[in-house]
């Protein structure tokens, strides 16, 4: 039996977690990027993320990582106050090669 998972499998599972996860659930979500960031940094895989757009949430209700226009395209606002007021800097999606 193989016990390898692939990178690509982890990143995927963690950025479904940090898409769908409750609100409730910051502590959940802040250590599984202090885990993910660990096992990326520790491979030579890291890319970096981006804030989650309420778009890119799995669930309506959830509380985004970043806020956009919607009057403009969805794109991202220009103040950075308005940009992060009430998000949650934990909706994150990992890159991937």
């Amino acid at each position: 039996m193989n016990d390898t998972i692939l990178i690509r499998k982890i990143v995927q599972k963690a950025n479904f977690m940090l898409a769908s996860s409750s609100n409730s659930e910051v502590e959940k979500r802040k250590g599984c990027i202090e885990l993910l960031e660990s096992i990326l940094r520790d491979t030579g895989n890291y890319r970096g993320f981006h804030h989650l757009t309420v778009d890119e949430l799995v669930y309506t209700g959830l509380t985004p990582g970043i806020n956009t226009d919607y009057t403009n395209s969805h794109k991202i606002l220009e103040d950075i106050e308005l940009r992060y007021a009430n998000t949650d800097d934990t909706r994150r999606k990992y890159n991937l090669k």
